[in-house]
């Protein structure tokens, strides 16, 4: 039975910045490295959360512009990938034609299959808390009993303060005014350049309620973020 799920503190009274504009136009995911390398990493990182399913058919939500597509072993699969950017999709279809790509919002996505595997990575940030219940709700619908759901990389919101400070960064020299503004930043019940940060047990609660069970692991490519993995409670 759904129930309500426990907001985060900053739910009610934030201020809603167009991560749809922002994102229109991109032809790079953004993470700390553009490179091979990094993906090769991340991605091992990543495939750990899915180890045990081997999945045969998998979507992934927010798919970007496929950078990290080969490196979580996607190619052996039927796999589908959803994002609202037409500029990343034309990249990842470049890259790997005849990838199934379907450009589309992933709060509104439905499809009449179901996955193995759901896959969506440093996604819930751009996500306020309705839009995340709702891609939840729509991912609790196209999974089977087997099924495995991974939101990865999210901003952990206790590391929240530590990262606008600069206290996650490399030992350099910070002014103290960059940890004042820092700190302001972080207290603040808004998103901030990074986005939304989340608690672990407000994904637990969301998830429970639509009667998924949710475990948690820390992030080995960012210090600051969690994983989620979900499966049919």
């Amino acid at each position: 039975m759904e129930g309500k799920p426990l907001a985060p503190s900053f739910s009610r009274c934030t201020l809603r910045r167009n991560w749809e504009a922002f994102w229109a136009h991109r032809v790079a995911p953004l993470h700390k490295r553009d490179a091979g390398d990094f993906y090769a990493e991340h991605a091992a990182d990543l495939r750990l959360l899915f180890a045990k399913l081997n999945p045969r058919t998998v979507l992934e939500l927010g798919c970007g512009n496929g950078a990290m597509y080969s490196y979580l072993g996607f190619e052996g699969t039927a796999y589908k990938g959803v994002d609202f950017s037409k500029t990343m999709l034309r990249d990842f279809a470049a890259r790997y034609p005849g990838v199934e790509l379907e450009c589309g919002n992933i709060a509104s996505f439905a499809d009449e299959r179901q996955y193995d595997l759901i896959f969506m990575e440093s996604v819930a940030q751009y996500c306020d808390p309705d839009k995340l219940a709702t891609v939840f709700k729509s991912v609790r619908s196209l999974m089977h009993k087997e099924s495995v759901f991974t939101c990865s990389s999210i901003p952990l919101k206790a590391a929240r303060a530590a990262y606008m400070t600069g206290a996650l960064a490399p030992p350099t020299r910070r002014s103290l005014l960059a940890v004042v503004k820092g700190r302001i930043t972080a207290s603040l019940p808004w998103p901030d350049s990074m986005g939304y940060w989340y608690e672990p047990r407000w994904v637990a609660e969301l998830a429970t309620n639509l009667g998924m069970r949710a475990e948690f692991y820390g992030c080995h490519s960012y210090v600051y973020r969690f994983h989620a993995v979900m499966r049919v409670a």
